[in-house]
């Protein structure tokens, strides 16, 4: 598919280059088009004709079928015809359940740009060269699936990524061997100890791991219910202004509930090291703060454990995508997890038994459970109660959650979501039992505490930190840390509704947690501003703002598949979601009649201009229905101290369900 617009007889086309950005494109050749592949750019005004923008092809692969759909239906049928629920478990814990949304989104990018590329080549003469000069891998599987269908033909001094990818190493010695082999470092350690004179002065890093056992200690030795909680450490700012602070969203509303009941709350910090002095500044002076790292030395287990894996040989699981078997590909991903994070995974098992025998919580709280499996397992065999809190939006094809019931895929005791309907998601496609699932409200809303009286001074304070002019209207767009939504998605559904002028719009890009950067957002927008020859809308991305301020200074908020949407519902803010692209909606927003679907500028522009506050009735349904009132955290803390109670002189014990 060549643009008409870009002056080009695709009948003289005899090779496509595929570069990642425009600076990077070739000099021009004779009957040589160049597919920028950076998702952002569109071509200005007199650019070379050769230069062809990816994001007209992304449109019309994202607008015909639901590829994330397709992709997951794939794996899943793989993974079973593979054995991979049985492979890939270890010491009773199945990890195919956390490898799945891996290989889902490693096959979703590479259909993707085979059907992109399919769209780019459509009506050039066969035998078509292509030239891959852009470093996507995924990029390169789908034209190696190309050539591999014999629909184009790879320039020949190019390797082909599909051809050269071997298996990673795995360690085949027998399990006794690799059970007695010294782990790296031990000689060296030996030596240090060899032929010394006076004791050294201690390191800073052994005085804070001598601290750190002070603390661990005394935790042990407090009385009363003590609660352990894991944490990945992710703060968000909480308030505004000079009252700003940053908490755990999920977990903090819950500590400090536990704790006002005169219960002992500890912390296990997911990522620090006491060794980092960043890190240690933070936890000094907390006598509940346990770093990770901990696992790797107090913790750490005196013998490794051995891992043995049997996975189906290449060439014995073929799975055919688009006329190409990508069976192998995709067990190379498999193997590369086995080498690597799995073996690191189950080894955290031992040493997690090894804390948890030292602490001796009477509960253990989590979030992001579904790869949380060795602390799951460590405390059902400690007879200790867990407990998880749902993070972000649960739905019913939610591929962390949607599984059938195996006994390899350990689930906590007690899962607290927010609504009912979070609820029915998992009794109805999770595999949940009733006794598992408890509706508890949001823990993030508790501590939301701004009064209806504060709301106005908010909303001024909001918008002049964000430098929106008087008279603008506000509209918040909320991002995504997935690569294929930051590259292809997000793209393409701005460069269509942000094709002609906005006025008096600013615009402000809500970044996910998990983003590095600030993406393609304003890049996008800017590009198609310069090529339609208008002025783009006042921009800004950030990611560090109290997004319940942020939402209730909003005129509107747009989204396109994002936990922001529910919350927009919450706040009272107008919700715009995007259409056009075959997925999204996954929670049914525009049938619940609390979002507004919107496919392009005109829309926007009108959703601007004559705003429609949300139907008083299907917002309180809606909220009704996902947001349990009352205060999450208090409940939470209660329920999981009534529980403590009720299995105190219950046998706990050890089978994983």
């Amino acid at each position: 598919m060549i643009p008409p617009e870009r002056g080009v007889a695709s009948r003289a086309i005899t090779a496509l280059v595929l570069v990642d950005t425009v600076d990077a494109a070739p000099p021009a050749r004779e009957g040589v088009l160049v597919v920028v592949c950076d998702g952002s750019w569109t071509p200005l005004p007199g650019a070379r004709a050769d230069l062809i923008p990816i994001r007209p092809a992304f449109a019309e692969v994202l607008g015909v079928e639901d590829l994330r759909a397709v992709s997951l239906g794939l794996v899943d049928a793989w993974a079973v015809r593979a054995g991979l629920v049985d492979a890939l478990t270890v010491d009773g814990i199945s990890y195919w359940f956390r490898l799945r949304e891996t290989l889902w989104n490693w096959l979703h990018a590479r259909i993707l740009w085979r059907r992109t590329l399919g769209v780019l080549t459509a009506g050039l003469p066969p035998g078509c060269r292509l030239e891959v000069l852009a470093t996507d891998d995924a990029l390169r599987d789908g034209a190696d699936a190309m050539a591999a269908a014999g629909l184009v033909t790879m320039t020949p001094d190019q390797p082909s990524a599909m051809a050269t990818a071997g298996p990673p190493a795995v360690d085949s010695r027998p399990s006794a061997a690799r059970a007695a082999a010294p782990r790296r470092g031990l000689m060296q350690r030996a030596r240090g100890l060899i032929g010394r004179g006076a004791p050294a002065r201690p390191s800073p890093a052994q005085e804070r791991l001598a601290a750190l056992e002070r603390r661990a200690i005394a935790w042990a030795a407090a009385e009363g219910p003590r609660l352990l909680a894991v944490s990945l450490g992710v703060r968000h700012v909480v308030g505004g202004g000079s009252s700003a602070t940053r908490a755990d969203p999920h977990l903090d509303a819950v500590i400090d509930a536990w704790r006002a009941a005169g219960r002992r709350a500890g912390v296990v910090l997911v990522g620090t090291d006491h060794t980092a002095d960043e890190d240690w500044a933070s936890i000094a002076d907390d006598p509940d703060a346990f770093p990770f790292s901990m696992l790797r030395t107090r913790w750490r287990p005196a013998q490794a454990p051995v891992i043995d894996l049997r996975l189906p040989e290449p060439g014995s699981v073929p799975l055919l995508v688009d006329g190409v078997d990508m069976g192998d590909r995709l067990l190379d991903q498999v193997r590369a997890f086995a080498s690597r994070g799995l073996i690191s995974v189950a080894r955290l098992l031992p040493a997690i038994e090894r804390m948890l025998a030292e602490l001796r919580p009477d509960a253990l709280l989590l979030t992001h459970e579904g790869h949380r499996e060795p602390w799951i397992v460590a405390a059902r065999r400690a007879g200790i109660p867990s407990f998880a809190i749902q993070h972000g939006i649960l739905y019913a094809t939610h591929p962390g959650y949607a599984h059938p019931r195996h006994p390899a895929r350990p689930l906590v005791d007690c899962t607290f979501v927010y609504g009912d309907y979070e609820r029915r998601a998992l009794l109805e496609h999770g595999a949940y039992r009733p006794d598992e699932v408890e509706v508890s409200g949001s823990p993030r809303l508790d501590l939301d505490r701004v009064t209806a009286a504060g709301a106005a001074a908010e909303r001024a304070e909001t918008r002049a930190a964000l430098g929106v002019a008087e008279g603008d209207r506000l509209l918040v767009i909320s991002t995504t840390n997935g690569v294929v939504g930051r590259s292809v998605e997000f793209p393409e559904l701005l460069g269509r509704i942000f094709s002609g002028p906005l006025p008096r719009v600013h615009v402000v890009f809500k970044l996910h947690p998990g983003e590095a950067d600030e993406g393609p957002y304003r890049a996008t927008v800017r590009g198609v501003a310069a090529a339609g020859g208008f002025e783009p809308p006042a921009m800004d991305a950030v990611r560090d703002i109290d997004l319940y301020a942020l939402l209730r200074s909003a005129d509107a908020h747009l989204g396109y598949n994002s936990t922001v949407l529910t919350e927009a519902v919450f706040a009272g803010t107008p919700n715009l979601i995007v259409t056009g692209q075959a997925y999204g909606d996954v929670i049914g927003y525009a049938e619940a009649r609390v979002a507004r679907p919107i496919s392009g500028r005109d829309e926007l522009l009108d959703a601007l201009d004559r705003p429609v506050a949300p139907d008083p009735a299907s917002r309180q349904a809606f909220i009704d229905d996902h947001f349990r009132a009352g205060a999450a955290g208090e409940r939470i803390a209660t329920r999981m101290a009534e529980r403590i109670t009720r299995a105190a002189g219950e046998d706990p014990g050890g089978a994983v369900s």
